[in-house]
């Protein structure tokens, strides 16, 4: 379930790179990967986050600070 939640995030991420749900997709692609026992790349997609979301939302900012902490980035 995981892995397509992953796919499915990743996909959406790179069909609509500049969406408004983006922070929040990107987010949820790195808590799919920590899940499935990948804390490496949830940390590697969360410092995306800056770099393609610069005016995130602060609320998509503080679901990614809260991630990143449960995934030891």
């Amino acid at each position: 379930a995981y892995a397509d939640a992953a796919a499915a995030y990743g996909e959406l991420l790179a069909k609509y790179p500049k969406a408004q749900k983006g922070p929040e997709s990107l987010v949820k692609l790195a808590r799919s990967m920590r899940l499935m026992g990948q804390p490496k790349e949830a940390c590697k997609a969360l410092g995306l986050m800056s770099k393609q979301f610069p005016k995130a939302p602060e609320a998509a900012r503080a679901l990614a600070a809260s991630e990143r902490a449960r995934s030891s980035c």
